[in-house]
């Protein structure tokens, strides 16, 4: 069993940040290594192969593949060693100071812009590129990338609720991310992830950049998604992992101010005697979120607070 059980696994960097090279499972050799660095026994990791272990259920059609019990935490560890090597600086997920705003913020400016978004990201993302990070970037043996590509996958391809989909995802896919951040330096363009989302800023974007971003996501198993993928004219508001650029200005994006307005119109409308934890943490989530684009929400998020603190003393 694996060391030091705790209830609810947190991925844990312990502020390290170092080349892939210095990864504790580069160069792995043995699977006898692989259960010593993932704290269990080669057992239980052999036990993992499969899709068992996953509790699979249905959030507003999609589809959550979500790893319990020993499977959780070792999802959870292997996690904790693979965030901890430095990604690409166009990364703005999952990245400790960095965030949808600094993915953003980057793109700030009056020049064209071009967002896209990959078709079913973790879906899509198999087993064997799984196999083929931990084989040829991370110079594990084969059997310890064929145990650790069965151990990260659920049904053939990155689950979509594990705390290791977005970093399993990243670095499985980052040729790709590559190429594309090549491309751009080699046009002066900006360029940014954030999860499946890429952006693309700068003077040089046309059609024919959209056409040759297309085949590289296809040569890597992968399809931008049609509806999601605009070019924007350098005068345009673009909306940006959910805030909108109007030149040199970051402002939230009128789809998010909807969906806060949205929620509290409901939350005022609900019965005040019923306690509504759900939304009012949602509320303030949104509020808390928006207030790292525009300071006037603390104030907003403050008087929500209030307005809480007194209908629970009606």
């Amino acid at each position: 069993m694996i060391k030091n059980l705790i209830k609810k696994p947190k991925i844990t960097s312990k502020n390290k940040s170092y080349d892939l090279t210095d990864c504790c499972l580069y160069k792995v050799g043995s699977l006898k290594k692989l259960a010593q660095l993932l704290c269990t026994d080669l057992t239980t990791l052999n036990a993992l192969r499969g899709d068992g272990l996953y509790n699979i259920f249905l959030d507003n059609g999609r589809t959550i593949e979500q790893p319990i019990l020993i499977r959780d935490l070792i999802h959870t560890r292997i996690a904790s060693l693979l965030i901890r090597v430095t990604p690409s600086d166009s990364l703005h997920s999952g990245i400790k100071k960095r965030s949808h705003i600094t993915n953003a913020q980057i793109h700030l400016g009056h020049h064209p812009l071009l967002t896209s978004d990959i078709r079913s990201f973790f879906q899509s993302t198999t087993k064997e590129s799984i196999f083929r990070f931990f084989q040829s970037k991370l110079k594990c043996s084969k059997d310890v990338s064929d145990l650790l590509s069965d151990i990260c996958t659920c049904q053939g391809h990155v689950p979509t609720g594990s705390r290791i989909s977005m970093v399993i995802a990243y670095w499985a896919n980052k040729p790709m991310f590559d190429e594309w951040e090549s491309l751009a330096a080699a046009k002066n363009l900006n360029f940014s992830i954030f999860v499946d989302d890429i952006t693309f800023s700068g003077h040089g974007l046309n059609r024919s950049f959209v056409s040759l971003i297309k085949k590289i996501a296809i040569r890597h198993g992968h399809v931008l998604h049609p509806n999601k993928t605009k070019l924007y004219r350098s005068d345009s508001i673009k909306n940006v992992t959910g805030t909108s650029i109007d030149g040199e200005k970051l402002t939230i994006s009128q789809k998010n101010r909807h969906k806060l307005y949205s929620d509290m119109v409901l939350w005022h409308a609900s019965d005040k005697s019923i306690p509504h934890e759900t939304l009012e943490n949602k509320i303030l989530g949104k509020l808390t979120a928006q207030s790292q684009i525009d300071p006037r929400y603390k104030d907003k998020a403050r008087s929500f607070r209030n307005q809480i603190k007194k209908r629970g003393k009606i």
